[in-house]
């Protein structure tokens, strides 16, 4: 990232999602969706959606709340591809169930997710600076922190 918004966001992003125990269901609005994305993205980035899948995630959120931070940052195709990714499963709450999602990624549902992996052609991290600066008055901290 070499946006110094974007930075500056994703620190206090992190620094409340640390506070908030690690499930980004207990963060507000752009926070929520600055710490999902900036965190799921990195996982991707690094292996594709196999590795996004593999991980388990604290607190162990619906993989719709991740399609849902990325379709609010522009990055539909990679909401979809996540939605379908998930539902290639065939059970119900995949992101509760580590042991079934690594079996099922060994089979013919990770060819899926592969292939799904391949439509993906967002640019995440300048949609991700965008919706920075689209936020920026409610991302910024607030001026009070700063007096203590």
């Amino acid at each position: 990232m070499a946006d110094p918004l974007l930075d500056a966001a994703t620190d206090l992003a992190f620094a409340k999602l640390q506070r908030a125990g690690g499930d980004p269901r207990n963060l507000d609005g752009p926070f929520r969706t600055l710490a999902i994305v900036c965190a799921a993205q990195g996982v991707i980035d690094n292996g594709g959606l196999r590795y996004f899948f593999e991980n388990n995630w604290p607190g162990q959120p619906p993989y719709a709340l991740f399609a849902q931070a990325y379709r609010s940052i522009g990055a539909a195709v990679l909401a979809q591809a996540i939605e379908e990714a998930a539902a290639a499963f065939g059970f119900p709450h995949p992101e509760r169930h580590e042991d079934r999602r690594d079996q099922c990624l060994l089979g013919e549902e990770g060819n899926r997710i592969a292939a799904l992996d391949q439509r993906r052609e967002e640019d995440v991290w300048t949609l991700l600076a965008a919706y920075a600066r689209a936020h920026r008055k409610a991302l910024r901290k607030p001026w009070w922190r700063f007096w203590r």
